[in-house]
């Protein structure tokens, strides 16, 4: 291959690079927001990745179960409570219960693929175990 066309190959490949370590998400690529999103499939993800995901879950549904909480311990003064609960009780109600209940939702299927993981690598290990019974007796039988 001619050596300028690889110096312009290499320099176009060094360009992607740079432009996809520059991207946080697809949308830039496009220029505007996606308007959905996509659903991991969480069969496919390794145990860490499972973790991350479940973690993620796990606090989104802290912060917004815990604001109440907050909101009491910030002030003892009923009306102040009042108060200061509306603007999150409007949001609460308008958009909040959606993203609460899918965040469960994903957070369960998630503990469901865990458990479906642990209980494949318990079955191995027990075939392991009963192979490794299996040798010792036939050893022992032998001898």
């Amino acid at each position: 291959m001619n050596e300028k066309i690889k110096k312009e190959i290499i320099k176009a490949r060094e360009e992607l690079e740079k432009k996809k370590n520059k991207m946080n998400d697809i949308s830039g690529l496009i220029n505007k927001k996606i308007d959905r999103e996509y659903p991991l499939d969480f069969n496919e993800l390794s145990e860490t990745e499972l973790d991350m995901e479940m973690g993620k879950r796990v606090i989104f549904l802290n912060e917004s179960l815990n604001i109440v909480n907050r909101i009491n311990q910030k002030t003892d003064n009923k009306i102040i409570k009042i108060l200061l609960f509306i603007p999150y009780s409007l949001h609460l109600i308008v958009t909040k219960p959606v993203a609460i209940l899918k965040n469960y939702l994903q957070l369960n299927h998630i503990l469901l693929v865990r458990l479906k993981q642990m209980n494949e690598r318990l079955d191995q290990m027990e075939d392991r175990l009963k192979d490794l019974e299996g040798t010792r007796n036939y050893y022992r039988h032998r001898s």
